[in-house]
């Protein structure tokens, strides 16, 4: 009777190993959720490049969602760095500053 809680323990202990493997995955995969310094500056790097620039497109270049895709766009806006070209309450289409 002592083998199965031993076999009982050690299963639990590989269960836990590939819990936090699988967790340190998504953590790793997962898109950011806020706007950071970091997140903004990489924004311009990037959208200074582009012709246009969508939230749509910004999101998937950054690996962010959607909603803080449109807060960066919009801080961008606030700093002069893009100007709006078309808005309206879906989409927002803006230029980089030096090519319009």
């Amino acid at each position: 009777m002592s083998e199965q809680p031993r076999r009982q323990e050690q299963a639990r202990k590989a269960q836990g190993a590939r819990g936090s493997r699988q967790q340190a995955r998504a953590q790793a995969a997962a898109p950011a959720l806020d706007v950071t310094p970091e997140l903004i500056n990489r924004a311009k790097r990037d959208v200074a490049k582009m012709s246009y620039v969508t939230p749509a497109k910004l999101a998937s270049m950054l690996n962010v969602k959607l909603s803080v895709a449109r807060k960066i766009l919009k801080k961008l806006i606030a700093d002069g760095s893009i100007e709006v070209r078309a808005k309206n309450r879906r989409i927002i289409v803006a230029v980089p500053k030096s090519s319009s």
